[in-house]
């Protein structure tokens, strides 16, 4: 059994009691009142740290979508790319474009598929509850694109 978990408790308990002790002025309930105060705020503390832990791994980074970075990122810097996905879907503004306006905002995408009529732009990993490969979507009619999607492929 893992007991790390409970010393991170432990000590959280002590700096608890330690602060109200020093902020209560009644030295005769001081004691009582600390341990009260101590018992309920602990694990409070706790799971509020935990939970907020929690969030910022799995919080995703959004970035305004800026044409320059996207064309110029090499595959060592793909993790930006993912991050302007959102924007450019949100701001639709490849919707309603032909393919050659759609190649000279995002540059020549990875992957085309002919048959069902869309390409595929890889945008890099993210991280978070393992990692997420993030993919840019795009769905052509009549040459022109009519969907925007960011796909998500959980590791």
């Amino acid at each position: 059994m893992d007991f790390s978990i409970f010393f991170y408790i432990l000590f959280l308990a002590l700096v608890v009691f330690s602060i109200t002790f020093t902020l209560i002025r009644n030295k005769k309930k001081r004691f009582l009142l600390s341990s009260i105060v101590t018992i309920i705020l602990t694990p409070i503390i706790y799971f509020l740290v935990i939970i907020g832990f929690v969030y910022l791994i799995h919080i995703e980074r959004n970035r305004e979508f800026d044409q320059n970075i996207w064309k110029e990122n090499g595959a060592e810097s793909n993790v930006e790319k993912y991050e302007m996905i959102d924007n450019l879907v949100a701001s639709e503004l490849i919707i309603n474009k032909d393919s050659v306006e759609v190649k000279r905002i995002l540059g020549e995408p990875e992957y085309k598929n002919y048959k069902s009529n869309y390409w595929q732009y890889y945008a890099g990993m993210g991280s978070g509850s393992g990692f997420v490969e993030h993919l840019l979507i795009i769905k052509f009619r009549n040459n022109k694109v009519f969907q925007v999607e960011h796909k998500r492929r959980q590791d």
